[in-house]
C-alpha cells in the first residue's frame, strides 16, 4: 500500500512483481494474497499513533483515530498486519521505516530484521537518508532477512483468543455513527469496543 504522490513508482517495479492498487471494498481483497507467500515484509512503514518522535505516526487515520488497543495493549498498523499474516501461518521477516517503526516491530518479533531509513525528530520532522542509500540498505537488509529466515525460521505472530478491540476517536460523531451498528459496545462518548474470536475480523474492524 502507498499513497500518492510519492508512493510506488509503477515504472520501477520488478518485471515479476504484481501490484494491488485502486479502491477495495474489503480488507481481504488487499491482504488475503499474503496467504500464498512463504514470508511477508513491510517497506516504508510508520509507527503507531502516539509514539513520541515517530515520524508521521498514526493508526489507520490521523483525522479520526486516537488509538487502537487489542486485549488491553496499544497496537498500530504493524501489529495489525503481523497478526493478519499470522492467520495464514505467514511470518513477517523484514520491516523498513523510521527508527520508531523498527523498534515497534522488534517489540512484537525480536528476531525480525529491520532497516531504519530515517530518525524522527517529531511527528512532522525527520532526518532521512538519501533515496539511493535507503534503497541500498533495504536491498541489503532483505537479503540478510531471507538468509537468516532460511537458517532460523521466524514464527508467525499469533495471539490467543478471545479478542477485545478498543478504538478511541477524536470526535463524538464517529461514535454516534458506530452506535447504530450491531456488536458495538459503547464505552464512552469517544470509545467503542468490539469482541470476537476471529482475529482477521477483529484487528481491522
Amino acid at each position: 500500500m502507498a499513497t500518492a504522490p510519492g508512493g510506488i513508482c509503477f515504472e520501477n517495479l520488478h518485471e515479476k512483481a504484481q501490484l494491488i492498487h485502486g479502491g477495495f471494498s474489503k480488507i481481504e481483497q488487499l491482504l488475503d494474497p499474503v496467504s500464498a507467500c512463504d514470508a511477508a515484509m513491510m517497506i516504508g512503514q510508520h509507527a503507531m499513533a502516539g509514539i513520541k518522535e515517530a515520524n508521521l505516526n498514526h493508526t489507520q487515520s490521523d483525522k479520526t483515530i486516537e488509538f487502537y488497543k487489542l486485549n488491553g495493549k496499544k497496537i498500530g498498523e504493524i501489529s495489525q498486519f503481523f497478526l493478519y499474516a499470522g492467520t495464514f501461518d505467514v511470518p513477517v521477516i523484514f520491516l523498513s521505516g523510521d527508527e520508531a517503526a523498527c523498534n515497534e516491530a522488534k517489540d512484537l518479533v525480536p528476531e525480525i530484521s529491520t532497516v531504519s531509513v530515517k530518525q524522527g525528530l517529531g511527528r512532522n520532522c525527520a532526518i532521512s537518508l538519501s533515496a539511493k542509500e535507503s534503497c541500498r540498505r533495504i536491498r541489503e537488509g532483505i537479503r540478510k532477512a531471507l538468509c537468516e529466515h532460511s537458517h532460523r525460521p521466524i514464527s508467525p505472530l499469533k495471539w490467543d483468543p478471545p479478542y477485545v478491540l478498543e478504538k478511541r476517536f477524536f470526535h463524538t460523531d464517529t461514535v454516534d455513527r458506530l452506535s447504530k451498528l450491531p456488536n458495538i459496545e459503547i464505552v464512552d462518548e469517544l470509545t467503542v469496543r468490539i469482541h470476537g474470536d476471529d482475529i482477521k475480523r477483529i484487528v481491522y474492524a
